[in-house]
């Protein structure tokens, strides 16, 4: 379900606490993989900034930025909705 799949992401998400760019990639991958559930993954992702300590949020707006350049399609247009609030709540 939409709901398990974003809790597994979620769970997975965990384990980016810094710049890693095989975690990143990894996590990418994983949401390739997800497409199905972009909206649900994007709302993981997007609550993960929000919720994050500032040392913490670049790695996932990292993420975020690879999801974007590398899948692109409905994870751009999910992520755009809320992009310009969710930069400005980040800083």
């Amino acid at each position: 379900t939409k709901s398990e799949a974003a809790a597994s992401y979620a769970a997975e998400l965990e384990d980016l606490t810094f710049n890693s760019k095989p975690i990143i990639n990894s996590l990418t991958m994983i949401a390739e993989e997800l497409l199905p559930t972009c909206p649900a993954i994007v709302r993981v992702i997007e609550q993960k900034i929000a919720s994050a300590s500032s040392d913490k949020k670049l790695p996932v707006i990292y993420l975020l930025d690879s999801i974007c350049k590398n899948i692109g399609g409905v994870y751009l247009e999910q992520f755009a909705i809320n992009l310009p609030n969710l930069m400005a709540e980040a800083y």
